[in-house]
Order: structure tokens, then sequence, then C-alpha cells
């Protein structure tokens, strides 16, 4: 399964988890899949939306998700 998803509607999906959940599930699902040097690509998107990502109110699969694709990150993501 490939999915690929410019950095702006990716963006935009995740800003709005909590109006539409299921869009941000579905980009989260799309990120995870990718192999971990392509991610690269998405990170500056996913550590600029990490707040919202992880308010109270949005639902456990989303932040799974999210702690998920943080750690696929943090495989190629070099530490400063």
């Amino acid at each position: 399964m490939k999915w690929l998803f410019p950095s702006i509607s990716t963006n935009t999906g995740l800003q709005r988890v909590t109006h539409n959940p299921s869009a941000a599930i579905l980009q989260l699902e799309a990120l995870i899949h990718k192999e971990p040097h392509h991610l690269m690509e998405y990170a500056d998107v996913v550590v600029a939306s990490l707040c919202g990502l992880l308010e109270d109110d949005i639902p456990r699969k989303v932040k799974e998700m999210v702690v998920q694709l943080w750690r696929r990150l943090n495989t190629v993501i070099p530490r400063k």
C-alpha cells in the first residue's frame, strides 16, 4: 500500500484532528507505512503538529499512531 501525500495536505489533515480524526488517522497510517528515510521530508510537519496531536481530547488511536510515527522518525533524524 503506497499513499503519497504532499506536505500541505498532510499538514492540513493533522491540524484538523479535533474536527476530523479519521482524516488524521489516514494521514498517519500513510506516513507510518513509508520507509523511515522517506519520512524526513515530513518531519517538520509532524513536529509542528505534535502539540495538537497529543491534547487530551484527541482519540487514543491517534496518539498511539503519533508515538509510532515519532519512533520511526527517531531512527533517521540525528539528534543535536
